[in-house]
């Protein structure tokens, strides 16, 4: 029997460049369209088991990309296609569970990052050529809160409260795992499972109710 999604296939925000809009709907495919509502390309990227929650990452741009992530229980990956002919341009495999956060694009300073939350903690990618670039293992939960970027660190939320690693903070820019050697603190999970914490100056905030 067929699993019906728990929310829509319009979760996901739309993305735009000031000339194109970029919708993501899950099962429904990556569109584009231009600002007269004419679709420019669209692509099917398949079927997405997530035990009946539906999909909800937003498509991130990056230069002349777009990168849209695609984690499920059957397939999971990072897909990138030229914002203008709709061409891919690179695919990296991913974990296979289920994942709901939007990527979030970061600058060290040496270069730029492409952080993603997902079921086990967060991993990097060069927004460019989506090769992996570090992982930091956290608490086993569902990973639909986005990572928040602060003053050197990054922070990331499980979506399920499973253990001391379910909220931890990295330095990013390291290689490969991670966990011990750049994770500055782990904390168990402070929060609703959904929103993304925020940080403000020298604050973390976590919506608790």
């Amino acid at each position: 029997e067929k699993i019906h999604n728990m929310n829509s296939w319009a979760t996901p925000t739309c993305a735009t460049d000031g000339a194109r809009v970029f919708g993501f709907f899950g099962d429904g495919g990556l569109h584009c369209f231009d600002l007269d509502g004419n679709k420019l390309w669209s692509h099917d990227l398949g079927t997405f088991e997530t035990n009946g929650w539906g999909m909800a990452s937003s498509p991130v741009l990056f230069g002349d990309l777009v990168i849209q992530t695609c984690d499920g229980d059957n397939a999971a990956f990072l897909v990138a296609f030229d914002k203008e002919t709709g061409s891919e341009v690179w695919r990296t495999s991913r974990p296979m569970m289920r994942s709901f956060s939007t990527p979030v694009l970061i600058d060290t300073g040496q270069r730029k990052e492409l952080v993603l939350n997902a079921h086990a903690g967060m991993r990097a990618y060069d927004p460019a050529t989506g090769e992996e670039l570090w992982y930091a293992t956290g608490a086993s939960g569902r990973g639909a809160p986005s990572i928040v970027p602060g003053p050197g660190l990054v922070v990331s939320l499980s979506g399920r409260s499973r253990g001391d690693s379910d909220m931890m903070a990295v330095r990013p820019g390291g290689a490969g795992d991670i966990t011990t050697t750049h994770r500055v603190w782990q904390t168990k999970r402070g929060g609703r499972d959904l929103p993304s914490p925020l940080v403000v100056g020298d604050y973390l905030f976590t919506v608790n109710l």
